[in-house]
């Protein structure tokens, strides 16, 4: 919608606020954006992306809010100007999710919405309004949510044999014997043997399957693990519940201690996200199918990528993705620094507007004052550290307790790594695991994009350097 630009022609000092504001380099690659959208200039984009995006208006969709509803709203937000309707995530989440990121099965449109059905007639009430409609996917990972989650269940219920084995990111060969071949799980509200011997752990029947309860949560057990054993026998016995419990493909522990042991990869710090391996070509199929249906059938005019740099390898990712929906509208989630570009290898439109809106929050902060407003939080605290330093200090701490599992998974790659080369063998694992920990706080940005078998990109090159030298 264009800007009435007589709302302020006329302010005082006009002219000296737009030089001032341009001064500031923030302020004039936001201009750069408005007038040009600088980082989407010049790609090498395959489809004719017939969908321009004009304007859009985000819709939170949830059993309170579902597809019907939206749909109601469809003549009044074309009342406002809207070209699109952005929707949270359609697949099936979560019951009773207040989100839909927390996807469990990627192969059916959300039933809490009102399932495909009610996802057709929001189509048609937006078609009759002139409107398309912008959905977010997430490819990096699901909820594990027990049963509702039938590819994690049957992880958990066979293990390593179980067709879905490759669809999760984890680490099945970890160093800890006890924990080989399983997946730990930290459920437990105290350390597993307390909770076993207070009751808390039991088997029960629940149609054709046992199950392990714990309270309100349900895990398969593995039919092997009940060869010869009678389920109420079993549950009389601490042992033998023990020993059942033990030939699980998963191992159930007290949360505080599997902080530092988990072995899959999770979305941040959650637990009850597990990484998905879009990477593995049937995992992107099967999780993508619908989506890609909806948009080969014209339902869906866009997609918001959420989390891409979550993704082991974003750029193939993105380049299937394309392949498979060439004229679609793509923009990715993507958290960028102030002086990164997003890279010329992301087959997209550009990004979900971050960036932007930092620009646009500094049209309302005049950086000069940032030393008298430093002196008087440092006047005020009595805290006299440099910005640089607690967000040095912030990172060592983050890495070392809530990302223990990652950076301690980070650090036996390294070690691997250099056990095979004879310049590096001799490296002890306190100095390796030291250099992971000092190189990681150095970034300054969110990730690098290295592939496997491809020289780094002279940005990658050059946050890495500016890290190792800092280290």
């Amino acid at each position: 919608m264009a800007i009435d630009r007589s709302l302020y022609r006329h302010l005082p000092a006009r002219r000296q606020f737009r030089a001032r504001f341009l001064r500031q380099t923030q302020n004039r690659r936001l201009v750069d954006r408005v007038q040009g959208c600088r980082k989407c200039q010049g790609r090498s984009l395959v489809g004719s992306f017939r969908v321009q995006i004009a304007s859009t208006y985000r819709l939170q969709l949830s059993k309170q809010f579902t597809f019907d509803d939206a749909a109601a709203c469809a003549g009044y937000l074309a009342s406002l100007g809207v070209t699109r309707v952005y929707c949270s995530p359609i697949l099936q989440a979560t019951h009773g999710s207040s989100h839909g990121y927390d996807v469990v099965d990627p192969t059916r449109v959300n039933d809490d919405l009102g399932g495909e059905v009610a996802f057709r007639r929001l189509i048609t009430a937006l078609n009759e309004h002139g409107l398309q409609l912008v959905v977010d996917i997430v490819p990096n990972h699901m909820a594990t949510a027990g049963r509702e989650n039938p590819w994690w269940w049957d992880l958990l219920r066979n293990g390593p044999s179980s067709r879905y084995v490759n669809y999760f990111d984890v680490d099945w060969a970890s160093p800890i014997s006890a924990m080989k071949g399983k997946v730990l799980l930290g459920v437990l509200r105290d350390r597993y043997g307390r909770e076993l011997e207070n009751g808390a752990l039991t088997l029960e029947r629940q149609g054709s399957e046992t199950v392990v309860r714990y309270h309100d949560l349900v895990f398969p057990v593995s039919p092997e693990s009940l060869q010869g054993l009678e389920l109420d026998s079993v549950n009389r016995d601490f042992d033998t519940l023990d020993a059942v419990l033990e030939r699980q493909h998963y191992r159930l522990a007290y949360w505080r201690s599997a902080q530092e042991q988990l072995n899959y990869r999770r979305f941040f710090t959650i637990d009850s996200l597990v990484g998905l391996r879009v990477e593995d070509q049937q995992v992107f199929d099967d999780s993508h199918g619908v989506i890609l249906r909806l948009v080969a059938d014209d339902s869906l005019a866009g997609l918001r990528i959420d989390h891409v740099d979550g993704l082991r390898d974003p750029v193939a990712y993105l380049g299937r993705l394309r392949s498979a929906a060439p004229d679609t509208y793509m923009v990715v989630e993507d958290i960028l620094a102030a002086d990164e570009e997003v890279p010329d290898t992301f087959p997209v439109q550009g990004t979900t507007g971050y960036d932007f809106i930092a620009y646009v929050d500094g049209l309302f902060v005049d950086s000069a004052n940032e030393g008298s407003l430093t002196a008087l939080y440092h006047a005020f605290t009595g805290e006299s550290q440099l910005f640089s330093e607690v967000v040095r200090t912030c990172k060592h701490e983050i890495i070392t307790t809530e990302l223990a599992p990652d950076f301690e998974r980070l650090t036996n790659l390294l070690v691997d790594i250099c056990d095979v080369n004879r310049r590096h063998r001799d490296r002890t694992r306190r100095e390796l695991r030291e250099a992971v920990r000092e190189i990681a706080a150095c970034l300054g940005v969110y990730r690098t994009y290295v592939r496997r078998g491809s020289p780094p990109s002279e940005q990658d090159r050059r946050y890495i350097s500016i890290a190792v030298q800092e280290a």
